[in-house]
């Protein structure tokens, strides 16, 4: 009997803030992150705003800090990332329900649309059985600072589910903060959203 799914969000899910400028801070030094992000503050105005889209501003910054990056350094600053800085910014009630579905018997896997390239180490130390995250392009052993496919978020989760599990997911559960995170809640029988610090049962009825 094929065993039910656990779908876990990350940022903000299972963590308390956004890990993808900590680890781009991790990569560059806090100096020169501090004059990147200064410089590209109109594209991050321009994401908030909803003037540029979510997939190409990422790519702007994502290129800004990694573009001609060797891959074996990315990883061994990945590796590092995830075992000492994201450990100071986890989500406890998180990480309590990530251990009560592998107590249950569940398959879980983490979605994310912050690059695999450092959650796979991360995960891999919490037990997850698989990782979706956004995948970063890389020729010849050098990091371009582009997307490889598309940018994990939203729609794009449930079309990466989908491709490696299928479409039908009886029992299963899925966990969040943020309502951009609709497509995958509408996936399983069991949703949850994370609602002023706790995660609730979640009804578009309810949160619409």
């Amino acid at each position: 009997m094929n065993r039910p799914f656990a779908f876990f969000d990350f940022d903000g899910t299972l963590t308390v803030k956004d890990s993808l400028l900590p680890f781009l801070r991790k990569v560059s030094g806090s100096s020169t992150f501090y004059k990147k992000i200064l410089c590209h503050s109109p594209v991050l105005l321009g994401y908030l705003l909803k003037f540029i889209e979510n997939h190409r501003a990422k790519e702007i910054i994502l290129s800004s800090f990694l573009s001609n990056k060797k891959e074996s350094d990315i990883r061994e600053i990945s590796k590092q990332f995830a075992q000492d800085d994201l450990t100071i910014f986890l989500r406890s009630n998180g990480l309590q329900i990530l251990r009560q579905c592998q107590n249950e018997g569940f398959s879980c896997v983490l979605v994310s649309a912050s690059p695999e390239i450092y959650l796979k180490y991360w995960a891999a130390n919490y037990g997850f059985d698989d990782v979706i995250g956004t995948r970063l392009q890389i020729q010849n052993g050098i990091l371009t600072g582009k997307i490889d496919g598309e940018n994990c978020y939203g729609e794009a989760k449930v079309r990466r589910i989908k491709a490696l599990y299928g479409s039908c997911f009886p029992n299963s559960r899925a966990y969040s903060d943020s309502i951009a995170d609709l497509p995958m809640l509408r996936l399983v029988d069991s949703p949850y959203l994370l609602r002023h610090g706790v995660f609730c049962s979640f009804t578009e009825k309810k949160y619409g």
